[in-house]
């Protein structure tokens, strides 16, 4: 166990609530860096009490600890805050978070690029807004191509497909614009479908 809820960080905030999505990275001198998101929505006996929140009132947000080679916790801190319903989110290849808000509720639901060890910056309270606003809830990259998936948790839900006009996997490169799209299925009698292939897959996206 590395941190729990109410424990008390170096800075003296205490660790938030509605642990959720996390991601862990290779840091220096064998030290590991975790950055972990936490679900909250506006109110919560714990929240991520950010000193630079992207939105005042909001209670998620996200922390990062550094790990030891022993275990040991060397540090925590609140590394984005004013964000709500941090769920699973995803890790980029090129050492960021993707804090992702599950909702649709006041204004919130977008993506923000984290990176753990460059706690509240400027980019972290920027939305990637060409990825759209809707209840986001896991992301992932094909490192190949350097194309986002994004799931969604709603009813109904869409797959989405981002398609960055950089796409160097850089810090920031997101930022720089895209486009988003939908999956699209035709439906099939149950007998046709359980011969759906694999390769058939490029076509749900279409042409884009």
């Amino acid at each position: 166990m590395l941190s729990r809820t109410g424990d008390i960080m170096p800075n003296g905030d205490l660790v938030p609530s509605a642990h959720d999505g996390m991601a862990a990275y290779e840091g220096e001198k064998g030290t590991t860096i975790l950055v972990r998101n936490h679900e909250n929505g506006t109110n919560s006996d714990y929240p991520v009490n950010g000193k630079k929140p992207w939105s005042a009132g909001a209670a998620g947000g996200t922390t990062t600890i550094i790990v030891g080679q022993n275990n040991k916790v060397i540090d925590q801190y609140v590394s984005s805050s004013g964000t709500i319903r941090n769920c699973a989110g995803g890790a980029t290849s090129w050492g960021t978070w993707f804090t992702m808000e599950e909702t649709r509720d006041m204004g919130h639901g977008f993506v923000f690029e984290v990176n753990p060890l460059d706690p509240e910056n400027e980019m972290s309270r920027t939305p990637i807004r060409d990825m759209r606003y809707f209840s986001q809830e896991a992301g992932h990259v094909d490192p190949s191509t350097g194309i986002w998936y994004l799931t969604e948790d709603a009813s109904p839900s869409f797959l989405y497909r981002f398609t960055p006009h950089d796409r160097s996997q850089k810090l920031g490169s997101l930022q720089k614009s895209g486009i988003l799209v939908a999956a699209s299925i035709d439906e099939l009698p149950a007998a046709s479908a359980s011969q759906f292939s694999l390769d058939k897959s490029s076509e749900l996206f279409g042409k884009k």
